[in-house]
């Protein structure tokens, strides 16, 4: 285990973008679970069309206590990037395995772009690693070098644990990377999820129809942005809803 060199919960601390707060969750392969969603400052690459965007520039400091006071049912943690560092996947660890301490059937999923390989520990006690890939052309560095680490670890060791989300938006060059993304990792078709870009469902309405054709084009799995569906509440922080 990774030597966190702390006595206590209150000790263990680490960066959020804001307070965790309850959600359901608007993507993938639980879409509609509901969930606290444990959002981390900070990424190593930066998308221009990121939602999140706003809200992982924040930095406030949260202890391990805080954070499971604030849980329910089960936990979902993004960012930011969530895998940025050994020390935030233990700590992500330790959350975890507190948690089930109270209720250990609790799922737990993480969202990463996918550039980070993952620690054993967690790895053992995650239930979903859900990675959205970005392509390099969203990037605001051109010079970025992006390497999937994380998608190569995982298939190699032909993980059931993990899917892929793609942001579609129907573009030429969006088709051929993702096409050709799944091809170079070998990602069997029901692992590949396709999500329509926007950020407004006004955005969503527009992009929605073209990615489940695409989906049933090549055998994917479309994913709605129920989060943003069902309203401006869902991506920002509002601890106010109680589920």
């Amino acid at each position: 285990m990774f030597d966190l060199a702390v006595n206590s919960l209150e000790e263990l601390t680490e960066y959020l973008a804001v307070e965790p707060y309850h959600v359901i969750q608007g993507e993938g392969r639980y879409v509609g679970l509901p969930t606290t969603l444990i959002r981390f400052s900070i990424c190593n690459l930066h998308c221009n069309f990121c939602d999140a965007y706003p809200l992982w520039t924040n930095k406030q400091i949260f202890s391990a206590s805080d954070i499971l006071k604030r849980i329910k049912h089960n936990m979902l943690f993004t960012g930011g990037e969530p895998m940025l560092t050994k020390y935030r996947q233990q700590f992500i660890t330790v959350i975890i395995n507190e948690f089930r301490k109270q209720k250990p059937d609790a799922i737990a999923e993480i969202e990463t772009n996918g550039t980070k390989e993952i620690i054993d520990d967690l790895y053992q006690v995650i239930t979903q690693i859900n990675i959205s890939p970005k392509e390099k052309r969203y990037q605001t560095n051109k010079d970025i070098k992006i390497e999937y680490r994380l998608v190569e670890q995982l298939t190699t060791e032909n993980s059931e644990k993990f899917i892929v989300k793609f942001v579609y938006d129907a573009t030429d060059d969006n088709k051929r990377f993702i096409l050709s993304f799944v091809d170079k990792y070998k990602i069997p078709a029901h692992k590949v999820y396709i999500m329509p870009e926007g950020a407004t469902i006004e955005r969503l309405q527009e992009t929605m129809e073209k990615a489940c054709d695409f989906a049933l084009q090549h055998g994917f799995i479309f994913t709605p942005r129920l989060h943003i569906l069902l309203g401006r509440r869902y991506i920002q922080n509002w601890p106010s809803i109680d589920l």
